[in-house]
């Protein structure tokens, strides 16, 4: 399981992918792997999406992003804090989403 706390911000909203950047210092980094993700919002909208791994400039991410959602839950909002929940289920990974505060 990995947990570390996000707000949502405009390249969040404005990619048809609405990626979420993995914290490197995030607790268990080193077991992330790619693949399918079921995304849970914290109304309990379900989007599929997946985890992928690239290289920038200065250091390897891992980048959560859903599969051409261009609808969001039209609830969330610039500037919310979220915390992200990624667990693996046997052979299936999640992605939970939960409000910290709503602006």
């Amino acid at each position: 399981m990995i947990m570390f706390n996000f707000q949502l911000n405009e390249s969040f909203f404005n990619s048809t992918r609405h990626p979420i950047t993995i914290k490197r210092g995030s607790n268990n980094y080193n077991y992330v792997s790619k693949g399918d993700v079921t995304i849970v919002f914290p109304h309990g909208e379900r989007y599929r999406g997946y985890i992928y791994n690239s290289t920038s400039s200065t250091s390897a991410y891992f980048q959560l992003c859903m599969h051409g959602k261009d609808i969001l839950p039209t609830y969330l909002k610039i500037q919310d804090r979220m915390l992200i929940v990624i667990i693996q289920n046997r052979k299936s990974n999640y992605a939970i989403m939960e409000y910290l505060s709503a602006q």
